[in-house]
């Protein structure tokens, strides 16, 4: 493969050992029952046995104050078990995250047959990114949100300036998200392309479209006059929006696109552990 100047440009090798969706969320859960769960039912069990304890030594007129020992006992162990509490209502809240995006990386994953490249989980950026698909269509990430609803029929509302769910304006804009991390990975594939004068790439070809991909809830369509930088949609249109966008990349330049940045994501990920 050679650059328009003639010269030779190596491009990484594929990495076969892809994160998947949703893993570093998995980590994060594993952690939390160590570090949680188990650590404060362990100190529930020491604050009982201390009490325990305490009153056996009483009954053998061994000490004279087992009442101390036992408030002690009881205030640790209630302090413990608030602690995991919070930490029940955390890992819920995250399975639910988690969940939301396996859901979207199957069907991601299923777009493969197509053409596209998916990338899961890029925890190692700056950004997070949930995923990034590389395909005819071009480049896109994917950041994806999977909230209870108030409601069955509840709906999002984005016009490409304010985002709301039932009309109530919400503080946290995932578009805005989506956007830094559209936009680090742009600046990630064009310095990429730079390094291996792969100038071939540049422009608009790297161009990198951001979505905020909604699980099961409705998405009212935008205004016709709206300027979407950002997509919002539900997961059920994400498949049918991928596959119908205009071609812009070649299948070559597909995968000349995913090497590189399937190749430094990796590094990414490795200089973070």
């Amino acid at each position: 493969m050679s650059s328009p100047e003639g010269k030779k440009s190596k491009l990484p090798p594929a990495d076969k050992a892809q994160r998947r969706a949703g893993q570093s969320l998995e980590e994060e859960i594993r952690g939390l029952f160590t570090t949680g769960i188990v650590a404060q039912s362990t100190t529930v069990l020491l604050a009982f046995g201390m009490a325990a304890a305490a009153w056996v030594n009483w009954a053998r007129k061994n000490i004279y104050a087992p009442i101390v020992f036992t408030i002690i006992g009881v205030a640790a162990a209630a302090w413990a078990c608030r602690k995991i509490s919070r930490t029940l209502s955390t890992r819920r809240k995250l399975k639910r995250e988690r969940d939301g995006k396996r859901l979207v990386g199957k069907i991601l994953n299923r777009l493969q047959q197509r053409g596209y490249w998916v990338f899961h989980d890029a925890a190692g950026t700056p950004a997070n990114i949930d995923h990034v698909v590389i395909g005819p269509g071009g480049v896109f990430t994917v950041c994806t949100k999977n909230w209870c609803k108030p409601s069955p029929d509840a709906k999002a509302h984005y016009d490409g300036e304010t985002f709301a769910l039932d009309d109530f304006k919400y503080d946290h804009d995932p578009a805005e998200q989506a956007r830094d991390q559209s936009r680090y990975i742009h600046f990630l594939l064009t310095d990429l392309i730079d390094r291996y004068l792969l100038f071939n790439l540049g422009g608009k070809k790297t161009y990198v479209k951001p979505l905020v991909v909604l699980v099961d809830w409705l998405v009212e369509p935008p205004p016709a006059d709206a300027v979407l930088e950002v997509e919002v949609l539900s997961h059920k249109q994400l498949a049918e929006y991928l596959a119908t966008q205009d071609e812009l990349l070649v299948t070559e330049e597909v995968e000349q696109l995913a090497l590189l940045l399937g190749h430094e994501l990796k590094r990414q990920d490795e200089l973070k552990d």
